[in-house]
This record gives C-alpha cells, structure tokens and sequence, in this order.
C-alpha cells in the first residue's frame, strides 16, 4: 500500500519551499498568529523571518514529519484544499524544540505556486487525553 507523503514527497516539498522563500518570500495564512510566532522569537523584521523561515527550511528534512498520512488539507480561505505540512525538529538555530506548519499553493491565476506559511514557533507537547467519564 502507498501512504502518503512519501519521504521522497517530503524532501520535494521542503527544497520547493525552501526555492521559493528565496526566490519570491512567504505569504501568511493568519497574519496575526504568524505576526505573534515572529513576535515570540524575537523576529520583527521581514529580514528576521526570512532568515528564521530559510533557518528552519535549511535545518527541517522528511524524518522530522509530523502531520497526518495523507496530509490534512487546509480549511484557510487562501489556501483551501491545499496539503499542509508539519515538522517538529531540534533546532541548532533557535537552539531549542521547534514546529512548522506550511503548504505550497497553486495559483491557477498565475501559474505559479506560492509559499504560505502557517506556524513557526517553540514546540508544546500537546497535553495527554484524559479518559472520558473517571
């Protein structure tokens, strides 16, 4: 049986991304979460978020997928329908646990695809499920 993504669609998905934040930049699906990510790691600047996102594009790679198989789709009005891609990794960079979230979308407009960016920020273990009705 063939899951989805394979580490070869992995690997694709994060060169393209990491090709277009140097070639044509990011674009945010919530610019008020991504601003409050930025704030958080102390980068204000659309230099600073460049290099935080290029860092992280440079440092992530297919082993440290964390999504769904197959991917989850983006309910986001800009990038509806689109795969999303989550990675949690050990960061040299920001020397701590971190977590990107980001999905590649095609613009039939242009005929181009965009980078949207959808988290970059310190990991947090998502709490343990407490068992219903004890």
């Amino acid at each position: 049986m063939n899951t989805r993504p394979s580490h070869k669609e992995l690997t694709r998905k994060l060169r393209e991304a990491s090709a277009l934040l140097a070639s044509s930049g990011f674009l945010a699906t919530d610019i008020i979460k991504l601003g409050n990510d930025f704030q958080a790691l102390k980068c204000y600047t659309s230099e600073e978020q460049r290099d935080a996102l290029g860092a992280a594009f440079s440092e992530v790679t297919a082993k440290n997928y964390r999504g769904q198989s197959p991917p989850d789709k983006s309910f986001e009005e800009a990038t509806r329908g689109s795969d999303m891609f989550t990675f949690v990794w050990t960061s040299a960079y920001f020397k701590q646990k971190m977590y990107l979230k980001f999905c590649l979308q095609e613009s039939d407009e242009y005929e181009e695809t965009d980078l949207y960016i959808f988290s970059l920020h310190i990991d947090s273990p998502k709490p343990p499920q407490q068992r219903r009705g004890k």
